[in-house]
């Protein structure tokens, strides 16, 4: 168990350096746009093989309903307004969750923000 959680542990810092490169390939020349995209895809599919030969799942939470139930915790909860019957979405995921058979190793981050009225009703899973 202490191997499945240094490995989550590490796919999680994995997954943040995939989503800056993610980032810093929308600022390169066109030119080397095409080839770093193919290593980020390259990495990206790498990070999920793994896992999934070791048991774990990689969680990202975008545009999913914010429910008790999922296994992340809403850094800005505090600067919701404190209505309790809002649906929110998460607008970001700052951290995926890793799960092992249902239980979780590693508790995701995000970013929530109230959903609209035609998101309220639907949640993306």
């Amino acid at each position: 168990m202490e191997n499945r959680a240094a490995l989550a542990s590490l796919a999680v810092q994995h997954w943040k350096l995939l989503r800056a490169l993610k980032r810093a390939i929308e600022r390169l020349p066109t030119e080397h746009v095409d080839k770093t995209a193919g290593q980020h895809r390259y990495f990206d599919k790498q990070l999920k093989e793994l896992l999934a030969k070791n048991g774990l799942l990689l969680v990202e939470f975008e545009g999913r309903t914010f429910e008790p139930n999922i296994p992340a915790e809403a850094l800005n909860m505090d600067e919701q307004d404190g209505n309790d019957s809002a649906k929110w979405i998460v607008a970001a995921t700052i951290e995926p969750a890793i799960v092992h058979d249902m239980k979780t190793l590693h508790f995701g981050k995000v970013i929530i923000q109230k959903a609209e009225e035609e998101d309220a009703d639907v949640s993306r899973d």
